[in-house]
């Protein structure tokens, strides 16, 4: 029986990069498949690029063995600002973010702008939504983005496992 060959570590890391893209956007699968890092171009994957893109991140994490307790506990305590200003943080049924912190601010957004969305969510029937905004809006909630984009890596992972496509890394005892 012929087994699949063994990837070596850098195609392992390209064909993990690319199955980021379907997990996290609606109607992603309808979209031109993406390449690299998440943007369209070419060019090939290099060991010592940086994971930029927030769902190839998420996948490392995955992929180093790290649990999604692990990853949500590496979240709030070492990003506790970030923490606090996603907690304050809405986006509407466009995906435009919505802000309390100016530092979170999204694309053209103002003061009032989180002020009106808090009258509006207090009262939708009768405040409209701030305006160029538009309802339903969505809190932020990164810890659950987390877990959910843990979960589907995992599996996908386990699958290509199973499938004999990558063989995990060895993992060398610490000495103590």
């Amino acid at each position: 029986m012929a087994h699949a060959p063994t990837l070596r570590a850098g195609d392992q890391v390209t064909l993990l990069r690319r199955t980021c893209l379907d997990w996290s956007l609606p109607g992603a699968s309808h979209r031109r498949p993406q390449t690299n890092l998440g943007v369209h171009h070419p060019s090939p994957h290099r060991a010592r690029t940086p994971c930029r893109p927030r769902r190839t991140r998420r996948l490392v994490a995955v992929w180093l063995g790290i649990t999604a307790d692990q990853l949500a506990a590496i979240f709030k305590s070492r990003y506790p600002q970030l923490y606090d200003y996603e907690s304050a943080t809405y986006s509407d049924a466009n995906g435009r973010k919505i802000a309390a912190d100016f530092n979170m601010y999204g694309h053209g957004q103002t003061k009032r702008d989180y002020l009106d969305l808090l009258a509006h969510l207090e009262d939708p029937e009768r405040t409209p939504p701030p305006e160029g905004y538009q309802a339903p809006f969505y809190k932020a909630d990164r810890e659950a983005e987390m877990r959910a984009a843990h979960t589907h890596f995992q599996a996908r992972l386990d699958a290509e496992i199973a499938a004999g496509r990558w063989t995990p890394p060895v993992r060398e005892a610490v000495q103590a």
